[in-house]
């Protein structure tokens, strides 16, 4: 899953399909042109978020349920992500679009 976090207004937002989306102040935007590439621009960071990351997390805290303290769901419910550029080798499937 990537998201977007504006360096500007600090908003963070998923990419839709097809139409842009922008963060709060209309600095930056994005969206995504097929399941895997993406199109950005302005001030923005790209986040990804491992999917698999995600689901094992969201199981942990079904198991957990609600009677552990703070630290244990730290300990658990832990995700991989990612702080990418949006362009160059570290993030291939970003493209940056000038306006």
């Amino acid at each position: 899953m990537k998201l977007l976090f504006c360096t500007k207004c600090h908003d963070v937002f998923k990419l839709p399909m097809k139409e842009f989306k922008t963060c709060e102040c209309g600095a930056c935007k994005g969206r995504y042109t097929d399941n895997i590439k993406s199109e950005v621009s302005g001030p923005c960071l790209s986040l990804a978020i491992g999917n698999g990351s995600l689901v094992n997390a969201m199981r942990r805290l079904v198991i957990l349920g609600n009677k552990e303290d703070r630290h244990k769901y730290i300990e658990e419910c832990r995700l991989v992500a990612w702080v990418r550029p949006n362009e160059g080798p570290g993030n291939p499937h970003s493209k940056v679009i000038k306006e």
